[in-house]
């Protein structure tokens, strides 16, 4: 199912490591995830994450948080995105 879904959005124009990184994370369980557990997930390089989120909280499609105990940003979802970007 996730293949399928990285297809759908690579046909609707996003750059496969990008649908890849947004994929995932909508698939994920609460659709939260740091960039070194999509590296992991994805079997990706870091780089690749950090140059896949920078597109896509650029696009406005996912956003940055930070977690105060862990020290590290988190990457979500941007629930605005499915309703503001049509």
């Amino acid at each position: 199912m996730q293949e399928e879904a990285v297809e759908m959005a690579v046909g609707m124009g996003l750059p496969k490591m990008m649908a890849r990184v947004l994929i995932g994370l909508w698939l994920s369980e609460d659709g939260r995830l740091t960039a070194a557990e999509l590296s992991r997930g994805l079997n990706v390089s870091p780089a690749s994450i950090s140059m896949a989120v920078g597109y896509l909280t650029q696009q406005g499609l996912i956003r940055r948080e930070r977690d105060p105990q862990r020290r590290h940003d988190i990457y979500v979802v941007d629930d605005d995105a499915c309703t503001t970007r049509r």
